[in-house]
């Protein structure tokens, strides 16, 4: 078969998920939102914690995991979506460059 009948076949058998349950698009205000947000988080995190995780108390350390499960969980969520736009769109340089930045 020639490339370019290989790569029809290649993108007619790839899956087409709705991803609109994360993110409606690469440029959906939400997505920026969330990372900004994270960002923020991540910063404070590492202010209020760096360094002192060994003299935290129970309490506060259980508050430290919960703070952090947050910021893991939302940038959890925006990594899927980069990665399932790329790869249900391989072909596309705007979902390739998303997905690496």
């Amino acid at each position: 078969m020639k490339a370019k009948q290989l790569e029809a076949n290649l993108h007619e058998t790839l899956p087409n998920w709705d991803l609109s349950a994360l993110y409606q698009s690469p440029k959906d205000p939400q997505l920026t939102a969330d990372f900004a947000e994270a960002s923020k988080a991540a910063k404070l995190f590492k202010e209020q914690y760096d360094q002192q995780i060994e003299s935290l108390s129970g309490d506060e350390l259980f508050a430290a995991i919960s703070q952090y499960e947050k910021i893991s969980e939302c940038l959890a969520g925006i990594a899927t979506y980069a990665y399932l736009q790329f790869v249900t769109q391989m072909n596309d340089e705007t979902s390739a460059n998303f997905y690496q930045n």
